[in-house]
């Protein structure tokens, strides 16, 4: 099992690297990030987790850079949020479960009054993205993925979307994910609507992004281990290679 999350990591890495950000469909923006050091910039100020132990683990805490000055703004949670510069969502272990199991508290942070808000709990629940109106998290799978839900943030009635989720993107109204199933492979990538209804399997593959209303995503050849870059629109349609077999991805399709 170890070996298994380990090359499914590696090869996530060598194509995409561990940070995610989301473009929100509407004037706000949302940004977020699930490792350690990876800093993400919105609303003129940045934002980044930074590795801390607490005891024998080792947690985050999130620093706030704004016109020159750092701030550490929330420490002792997991490393994972989402933040549109006015608040910012993130989990923190509140007990322990077993030896690989927390229950998780996910929680809403406005930073400027510095009051945090809970949203929901649950095991090993982390968070992936927003929308505004959604909050998309679910239960860390670690290798495996998230099993991915979609929570109305004001009445707190949840949706569940997919599991083994590996990445979340919300842009022009939708939300897009791509499946991570422990194996390094070509997965299913879906679209669905903001509340987390309306899946739709628009391609198979990794590494999915949105770039000017297009979908553009990678094929791997496991024989070989290359790579090519395919597009398609929102709803899976129009679908064209836009490389050849390629040892790397190119940053701009990133």
């Amino acid at each position: 099992m170890k070996k298994k999350i380990l090359w499914c990591l590696l090869v996530l890495m060598f194509i995409v690297g561990v940070q995610i950000s989301m473009p929100s469909e509407a004037a706000e923006q949302y940004v977020s990030s699930v490792a350690w050091d990876t800093p993400q910039k919105v609303k003129g100020a940045t934002f980044v987790a930074k590795r801390h132990k607490v005891g024998s683990r080792y947690l985050s805490k999130i620093v706030m850079k704004k016109n020159g000055r750092s701030t550490t703004i929330l420490s002792g949670i997991e490393a994972a949020f989402v933040t549109n510069g006015k608040v910012l969502y993130y989990s923190k272990q509140t007990k322990q479960i077993d030896s690989y199991s927390w229950k998780n508290t996910v929680y809403c942070y406005d930073i400027k009054s510095k009051k945090s808000k809970k949203i929901t709990s649950g095991t090993n629940y982390t968070v992936r993205g927003c929308s505004g109106a959604y909050l998309y998290y679910g239960q860390d799978n670690w290798g495996d993925g998230v099993n991915l839900y979609a929570i109305n943030i004001k009445t707190k009635k949840k949706k569940h979307m997919v599991n083994y989720v590996g990445s979340v993107i919300v842009s022009k109204g939708k939300v897009m994910t791509t499946t991570n199933s422990g194996d390094a492979n070509n997965n299913p990538i879906c679209v669905f609507d903001l509340n987390g209804s309306g899946k739709k399997k628009v391609a198979e593959g990794c590494s999915a992004v949105i770039k000017k209303g297009k979908i553009y995503y990678v094929k791997i050849n496991l024989k070989t281990r290359k790579c090519k870059v395919y597009q398609c629109s929102l709803k899976g349609k129009n679908k064209k290679a836009v490389t050849g077999w390629l040892n790397r991805v190119p940053s701009k399709y990133l």
